[in-house]
């Protein structure tokens, strides 16, 4: 057998076993996926595509940002060269309010010429704390807008890029509240699937 090969073999392994964890925490059992994963971890220091099962089966616990932040700062020295790797990393760091460290992190993309279609491609939604199996929604407010994306306000947080000036049958205006699910890509933070919801503010209420 070639060394190729049997990376090959290798890789699909990896890929099987990735499978078998992700199944754990889709049924809803992530502890249980972490007692599978730590022994390989410890054994395959390179294997930074389990660390991002690690880290998002900590955050499925509803654990501070922080714990799984330090698992995928060890094995960053191999996982920034993956879109997905860079896209969780940063976004943790972001939502935990490291956003000079997030912009850091997500600066590797263009250092390390990850693949656009990749890097531009959503990986991570993070998911509320208080109940993991929904994705957390943010209020924020329309800042900018321009021929074909904005850029929506979130106090406490860097800006966020809607891709598009026109989403779901509403049009991006200045000052709009919207209502959106926060989302990671490798190149930053992306404001998903917004909602106008200016009309509960009408009356003087909410955020300016």
């Amino acid at each position: 057998m070639s060394s190729r090969d049997g990376r090959t073999e290798l890789d699909h392994e990896s890929a099987l076993f990735r499978a078998s964890t992700q199944a754990y925490r889709n049924a809803g059992e992530p502890q249980k996926a972490i007692e599978k994963l730590e022994p390989v971890l410890k054994e395959n220091p390179d294997e930074f595509r389990l660390c991002i099962e690690y880290a998002k089966a900590l955050e499925d616990m509803g654990k501070p940002y922080d714990q799984s932040i330090a698992i995928l700062n060890f094995w960053s020295v191999f996982g920034l060269r993956d879109a997905r790797f860079i896209a969780i990393y940063a976004g943790m760091l972001f939502m935990s309010g490291h956003l000079s460290e997030a912009d850091r992190v997500f600066s590797e993309t263009t250092k390390r010429e990850i693949d656009f279609a990749d890097s531009v491609a959503i990986h991570y939604r993070p998911k509320d704390k208080e109940d993991p199996t929904k994705h957390i929604k943010l209020v924020g407010k329309v800042v900018r807008v321009k021929a074909g994306y904005a850029f929506i306000e979130v106090a406490g947080y860097s800006r966020f890029l809607c891709p598009s000036s026109k989403q779901r049958n509403i049009t991006m205006r200045e000052k709009m509240q919207v209502e959106f699910e926060p989302a990671f890509s490798a190149k930053g933070a992306v404001a998903d699937r917004p909602v106008d919801i200016s009309h509960r503010y009408m009356s003087g209420g909410g955020p300016a």
